[in-house]
Formats: C-alpha cells, sequence, structure tokens
C-alpha cells in the first residue's frame, strides 16, 4: 500500500453491498431478505462501466467492483483476468491495501471501550523504543496521523530494497529499525499520513490481549458481520482463487507479474485480502447498520483532523477513516478508506446522503480509479429519479 499521497494520482473507488445481520440466526434471516430484494435496475449499466473503462486502460489487468442500495441485492461486477486467461470473478480476493487502517482503527475502539487499554495511552507502555519514535506518542495520535512518525514509504532507499528480492518478507521490527527516519515534527503538533503508525498499532494489539491479529480481526470484526472472503495474509493462507498483482517493475511501461510477498511488505506485515464485496458489507455495517461500533466510539473514529495540501483526496482523516475532499468525487460526501501499493488499488466507501456502500479492486499498482465516479453517476441518478 504505498500510502495515500501515491493515490492522488490514482484515486481509489469502490463499490458497495449491504450490511449482514449479527451473529448466528441472525445471519440467515438476514440472507433471507436479502434474496427476496429486487436487483438494482440499472445493474447492466454499470456492467458497461466496467467492461468499458477497462477496455481503454491499455495496463488493465482486472477490475472488481460491489455496490450496496438499500432495498435492492448488492450488485456484483466484474472485469478482466487475474493472470493468463484465468478470469477475475466476484469471489477472487485481492490485495485490500490500506484499507486495513479501517479495520484496524475499529478493533482499537473496541479494545479501548473493553479497558484492554486507552486511548491516551503513550506507546512506549507496551512497546520497546525504536529509533526515530517518540515513545510518548499516544495510541490516538497513531490512529489519527498526528504522532509525526516518519513514513518509510518515503525512505530513499525503502522500494529498492523491497523490490530487490521481492521473495522476502521482512518482519514488522526490520521495517520500524531500517526505514525511519526522523520525525516530521513533534507528537500533535502537525498531521502526516504514516503507515508505520499503524505498524505500531497493530503491535500493540498483539502485546495488549496477547493474541494474534488475525484471531482480534475475526473475532471483533469479521465474523460478527460475516465477512467470508477477507484474509489477514501471513496469519492465514489465501484462497486459490487470489488475483495476482501486476507492476512496472523495471519501468519501461509494461506490467509484470509480482508474488505476493510483496503485497506483504508494503502492507506492513500481514496484508488484508478480500472481496469488494467484503469491503463493501464492511462500509455498510459500519457506517449505515452501525453494527461494529458503539455510538459514541463510531462518533470518535469520524472525528476528523485537517489533513494537508500533499493529500488533495482527503480533507480530514479521524481514526482509521477519511472523509474524502468532494471534489473528487463530483461534489459527493463520502467517507471509508482506500489503499494501493504493489499490484493492486483498492476501496471501501460509503455516501452518508444515500445509504449506499461501495467497494472496489484492481490487480494493478495504478488504474482507472475515476471510474468511482461514473459508477455512482448511474447509482444516483436513478435514486433522485
Amino acid at each position: 500500500m504505498y500510502k495515500l499521497y501515491m493515490m492522488s494520482l490514482v484515486l481509489v473507488a469502490v463499490i458497495l453491498l449491504a450490511g449482514c445481520g449479527n451473529l448466528q440466526t441472525g445471519n440467515v434471516e438476514i440472507e433471507k431478505t436479502v434474496e427476496n430484494l429486487p436487483e438494482l435496475p440499472y445493474g447492466d449499466d454499470l456492467q458497461a462501466i466496467l467492461d468499458d473503462t477497462l477496455s481503454q486502460y491499455a495496463a488493465g489487468k482486472g477490475l472488481s467492483a460491489a455496490i450496496i442500495v438499500p432495498g435492492y441485492q448488492p450488485w456484483l461486477g466484474v472485469s478482466g483476468i487475474s493472470h493468463g486467461t484465468t478470469p477475475i470473478t466476484p469471489e477472487t480476493v485481492f490485495d485490500a491495501g490500506s484499507t486495513h487502517k479501517n479495520f484496524t482503527g475499529a478493533a482499537i475502539l473496541i479494545l479501548a471501550e473493553e479497558g484492554v487499554f486507552s486511548l491516551d495511552d503513550p506507546i512506549n507502555k507496551w512497546l520497546p523504543d525504536y529509533p526515530n519514535i517518540d515513545g510518548e506518542i499516544t495510541i490516538r495520535q497513531l490512529l489519527n496521523h498526528t504522532g509525526g512518525v516518519y513514513d518509510m514509504v518515503r525512505h530513499p532507499d525503502y522500494w529498492e530494497a523491497i523490490m530487490w528480492d521481492t521473495f522476502r518478507v521482512w518482519e514488522r521490527e526490520e521495517i520500524l529499525h531500517n526505514f525511519l527516519l526522523e520525525p516530521y515534527f513533534p507528537k500533535g503538533e502537525g498531521w502526516h499520513y504514516s503507515t508505520p503508525g499503524y505498524i505500531l498499532l497493530r503491535m500493540i494489539i498483539e502485546v495488549a490481549t496477547g493474541k494474534d491479529l488475525a484471531t482480534i480481526y475475526h473475532t471483533y470484526l469479521w465474523d460478527k458481520i460475516p465477512l467470508e472472503h477477507t484474509y489477514l495474509a501471513t496469519y492465514e493462507d489465501l484462497p486459490e482463487e487470489t488475483a495476482h498483482g501486476w507492476f512496472d517493475l523495471d519501468a519501461d511501461g509494461g506490467y509484470e507479474e509480482l508474488p505476493s510477498s510483496i503485497s506483504f511488505n508494503s502492507s506492513t506485515g500481514g496484508a488484508i485480502f478480500a472481496t469488494p464485496e467484503d469491503l463493501a458489507l464492511w462500509a455498510q455495517a459500519l457506517y449505515h447498520d452501525q453494527r461494529v461500533l458503539s455510538e459514541e466510539a463510531l462518533e470518535q473514529m469520524l472525528t476528523f483532523e485537517p489533513t494537508t495540501p500533499d493529500e488533495p483526496i482527503t480533507v480530514g482523516y479521524g481514526l482509521g477513516a477519511i472523509n474524502y475532499s468532494p471534489e473528487i468525487f463530483s461534489g459527493l460526501e463520502i467517507i471509508g478508506h482506500s489503499g494501493n501499493g504493489a499490484g493492486y488499488v483498492a476501496a471501501s466507501l460509503y455516501l452518508p446522503d444515500y445509504g449506499v456502500s461501495l467497494g472496489i479492486m484492481l490487480n494493478t499498482h495504478d488504474g482507472p480509479m475515476l471510474v468511482i465516479n461514473d459508477l455512482l453517476k448511474v447509482v444516483i441518478e436513478y435514486l433522485e429519479e
């Protein structure tokens, strides 16, 4: 996941999916209800947009999207290939990139309400000292990127090291010790997007709970919705139907197939792989149905710190959630999270004014993500008729 600033070139888009029921019997009831809902009357129009977008993008490989509009069955659309002649299907999982920050933020907020730790705990309460990281930075400051921690993807040696040995999976401690320069500013005195901050948060979760990250994600988040096609790489096996990522490794204009280890590295030690359907279901459950967090916790997540001009696609960042610039999305208010990295682009978005959730994923490191606006235009035109 390269970062938000990298995504300003690409923009992330998505689709949405409907919410699910609660654990156990609630899920069955919801599934029956969804089956009885009508299909979106403009599904063919949405599919045509995907196909047309991919056909016009010379480097395009595969594109998958999902949209949830309340009162309708979730719409799923796919176009293109994973590799060779293997097509993308609705069950194909992709690297979800920095959308992991949204999941991590939610897990942190739940654990804080349970008293496992406080959002205002300094990180040195839970972790040892690391070079160029102020141990007095709080968990909250890591969540909203006000801790000043240097972003490893800007380090002059980072990508060369990652690409030099594409099959090596770097440990989180190796990243923290080798690719962090001096802080951008003293803690609490500015804003700068920082993926290493979320490496630290994931480590705090494991230290404070005594459980591995996959167990926490499944127990508190994924199994409760449920998200049945979401995985934490390096902790659990990925399904056979995993999209192959593509990247212009030698800058010759062509795209080379990547080993998954690059995704694991750029996703801070445990990349989340999912389907667009699951990303849309997540957004719908979190923001629309409000079944993931308490009212107070969701309010904290959506309390946004102003971002900086070098992050042109955002106007604010909360506790693991982005408030996107309306200028990017045709004047629409959109919240959620997006991410891109070596071989993938992904987004999980929600439109508060319409109750619509979106999820979209590609298996190239850049791509025609402005397709978001084309998809949303169709959805909104029908909703406003």
